[in-house]
């Protein structure tokens, strides 16, 4: 039900671009009313979570600018209830990408919310698919706001350099975290360079030990 509603969703015209709004507020609508299920079945609660997430991110791409800063606080506030559902972090994650891209300077207002999960998530190596997806959140961020979030850079600096020197990072998320520290020095310009030997030096060690571990 769940992927036939996304693809009504991928090929909605515009005639019935009325029904998408009102199923963008059901589907919210149901988030909210989800966030206060637990007990036996919170498993199968969190995959409903997680398919009417991923419904909502299919939604948010097909929906209009003037229409986005509608309902982009309520979208906002459902997400980070979904943050703190380990099961769903990552279509959260997801989610969230699409807003800061569908929204650009607007998503500055919520930056102070979201960015320490992003920061936090960065650093958390052992669960690889909601690192990687925290880290290229922070580049969609960067290319968002740039500057505007300048006061942030310094935590996220740190965490994506403490996790690409850490040796038990897997493999797959050192191109992650680089591409992400190339997007901020791209957002940042000037601004960037008093982190520019740190993150070389880091990032020549990180290349080092990859080849050491690929000899060996």
């Amino acid at each position: 039900a769940f992927q036939a509603l996304m693809e009504l969703t991928a090929h909605c015209p515009q005639e019935c671009y009325h029904l998408l709004e009102k199923t963008i507020i059901i589907v919210l609508d149901r988030l909210q009313g989800l966030s206060f299920c637990s007990g036996e079945n919170s498993s199968g609660v969190n995959i409903t979570k997680s398919f009417l997430c991923s419904t909502l991110n299919a939604m948010l791409l097909k929906i209009e600018t003037n229409h986005i800063d509608q309902i982009s606080d309520r979208v906002v506030n459902v997400l980070l209830q979904l943050l703190q559902v380990p099961d769903v972090q990552e279509d959260a994650l997801m989610t969230i990408s699409s807003i800061v891209e569908l929204l650009g300077s607007n998503s500055e207002k919520y930056i102070p919310a979201i960015f320490p999960f992003l920061s936090q998530a960065a650093l958390n190596i052992q669960d690889i698919p909601v690192c990687k997806s925290s880290i290229g959140v922070l580049g969609d961020v960067y290319r968002a706001l740039g500057f505007r979030i300048l006061d942030y850079t310094d935590a996220t600096i740190t965490s994506l350099l403490t996790s690409l020197s850490n040796e038990d990072i897997d493999i797959s998320i050192k191109p992650e975290i680089i591409t992400t520290l190339a997007e901020i020095s791209l957002a940042l310009g000037i601004n960037f360079s008093k982190y520019v030997d740190t993150v070389l030096k880091t990032v020549v060690i990180s290349s080092n030990a990859n080849e050491n571990q690929t000899e060996t």
